[in-house]
């Protein structure tokens, strides 16, 4: 993995605000990534990415009433190996196989993929809030 950190950072500062969700799951996510992913957000933190800032959080809500996020998606500028995969405590760390196109980037960058996160709500999230 060859991460450019300098344009990493100013990305997660200048860009990635605009790509955050808004719905209740999602919020979810970012309020509590740090607290309870400890070890995963210093990785993350680490290489130069906002922990907090997803590109895209995929989820559904299991029976427990947990949300489970099979993946979650950051945007990283640099270039990485396709077969990338790395274990922080009991997520894997992979390339996405596919970028999305964003608009007025043309650095190189790729997309990391947090595999297999688990958080009980504080309270359930009603069905409307689920975007």
């Amino acid at each position: 993995m060859n991460i450019n950190m300098e344009k990493t950072k100013a990305y997660y500062t200048t860009q990635a605000d605009a790509c955050l969700c808004d719905c209740e799951v999602c919020q979810l996510y970012q309020n509590r990534v740090r607290t309870q992913f400890p070890n995963i957000a210093q990785w993350l933190e680490e290489h130069g990415i906002d922990s907090t800032k997803p590109y895209e959080a995929i989820w559904f809500e299991e029976e427990s009433g947990n949300i489970f996020y099979p993946e979650v998606q950051y945007i990283v500028f640099g270039s990485c190996e396709e077969d990338f995969s790395c274990r922080v405590d009991d997520a894997e760390l992979t390339v996405a196989k596919s970028t999305p196109k964003l608009p007025g980037i043309t650095d190189p960058y790729f997309v990391l993929c947090v595999n297999c996160l688990d958080i009980m709500p504080d309270k359930p999230i009603p069905p409307k809030a689920k975007k």
